[in-house]
C-alpha cells in the first residue's frame, strides 16, 4: 500500500490525465499506466485492471459531455462495439498468459511510442475535419471499421487503455465522422470495452487486495474529465490539444523505458 504522500500524488495525476484526455476520445490510460508502474505496484495483472477502471470513468463523463453538445454517433458506436469487445477479449489473454512484467513494459513502451508518432505524424498533417462525409456511411465501410475496430479492443485489453488513439482515426477517416464526433463517439465506445477487459481479468484472475485503488481514484477520474471535457468542449481547439497529448504520451514513453533500463 502507498503512504499517503504518494497516494496523493497518483491522485492528483489522475485528475490533471482525465481532464486532458477527455477532451480528445481517448480513455488516459497512456499515462495511467506508467502512472501506476512508477508509484503503485509493479505488476502488470494489477496495473491493466486499475488502468481500464479509470479509462472507463474518463470516457463516462466525456461521453456525457460530448452527448450533450450532439457530438455522439450512435449508430457507429453500436455497429463498432462488437469488433472492440471481441479484441479486448484477444488483448487481456495476450497479457495474463503471454508477458511477465519484463515483457509487458518492453511491449507498452513500444505502444506508446508508435502511438506518439501517429498522432504526430496526423497533426503535422493538419488534419481539419470539422464536417461529416455521408459518402463514408456506407455498410461496407461500416463492416471495416467494426473489424478494425477489434484493433483497438485489443490494446484496450492487453495494455489497459482505451483504445480511443485507434477509434478516433477509424470513426474520422474511415467513416468520415468530424473530428468532435469521432472524439464524443470514441469515448462512448470506451466505457463498454474498459469495462468488459476489467471483467475478463476479474474472471480470469480474480480480484486481489490491491484494487482496493479503485473507488479511491476513479471518482477523481470521473470529476477530471467531466470538468476538463466540459471546459475543453468551449474553449480548445482539436488541434492544440492533440499537440499538448503528443508531447505528453512522449514524455510518458520516455519514463517507462527509463524504468526499463533501471534508471527509475
Amino acid at each position: 500500500m502507498p503512504d499517503l504522500l504518494v497516494l496523493a500524488m497518483i491522485a492528483l495525476l489522475i485528475v490533471l490525465v482525465s481532464f486532458t484526455f477527455a477532451n480528445v476520445g481517448l480513455g488516459g490510460g497512456g499515462l495511467y499506466v506508467p502512472i501506476l508502474l512508477l508509484l503503485y505496484v509493479d505488476n502488470e495483472d494489477v496495473v491493466v485492471p486499475i488502468s481500464l477502471s479509470l479509462a472507463a470513468a474518463t470516457a463516462i463523463s466525456s461521453t456525457w459531455n460530448h452527448w450533450k453538445a450532439g457530438f455522439v454517433d450512435l449508430r457507429i458506436g453500436k455497429h463498432l462495439l462488437a469488433g472492440a469487445l471481441f479484441g479486448a477479449v484477444l488483448g487481456t489473454t495476450f497479457t495474463l498468459d503471454i508477458l511477465d512484467i519484463a515483457g509487458f513494459k518492453v511491449f507498452f513502451a513500444a505502444l506508446l511510442f508508435l502511438l506518439a508518432l501517429s498522432l504526430l505524424y496526423d497533426w503535422s498533417r493538419g488534419r481539419q475535419v470539422d464536417e461529416d462525409d455521408p459518402s463514408k456511411m456506407s455498410r461496407n465501410r461500416l463492416l471495416g471499421s467494426s473489424v478494425a475496430t477489434a484493433a483497438s479492443g485489443f490494446v484496450s485489453g492487453s495494455a489497459g487503455v482505451g483504445g480511443g488513439v485507434l477509434n478516433v482515426p477509424i470513426i474520422t477517416y474511415g467513416l468520415g465522422r468530424k473530428t468532435r464526433t469521432a472524439i464524443g463517439t470514441s469515448s462512448l465506445l470506451i466505457v463498454p470495452t474498459a469495462l468488459f477487459g476489467f471483467f475478463v481479468f476479474g474472471v480470469r484472475q480474480g480480484f486481489p487486495g490491491s484494487l482496493w485503488v479503485i473507488p479511491v481514484l476513479s471518482p477523481l477520474a470521473l470529476v477530471g474529465a467531466f470538468v476538463g471535457s466540459r471546459w475543453g468542449l468551449q474553449a480548445l481547439r482539436t488541434k492544440s490539444v492533440a499537440l499538448l497529448f503528443i508531447g505528453v504520451v512522449f514524455l510518458a514513453d520516455a519514463l517507462v523505458v527509463l524504468d526499463v533500463l533501471g534508471i527509475l
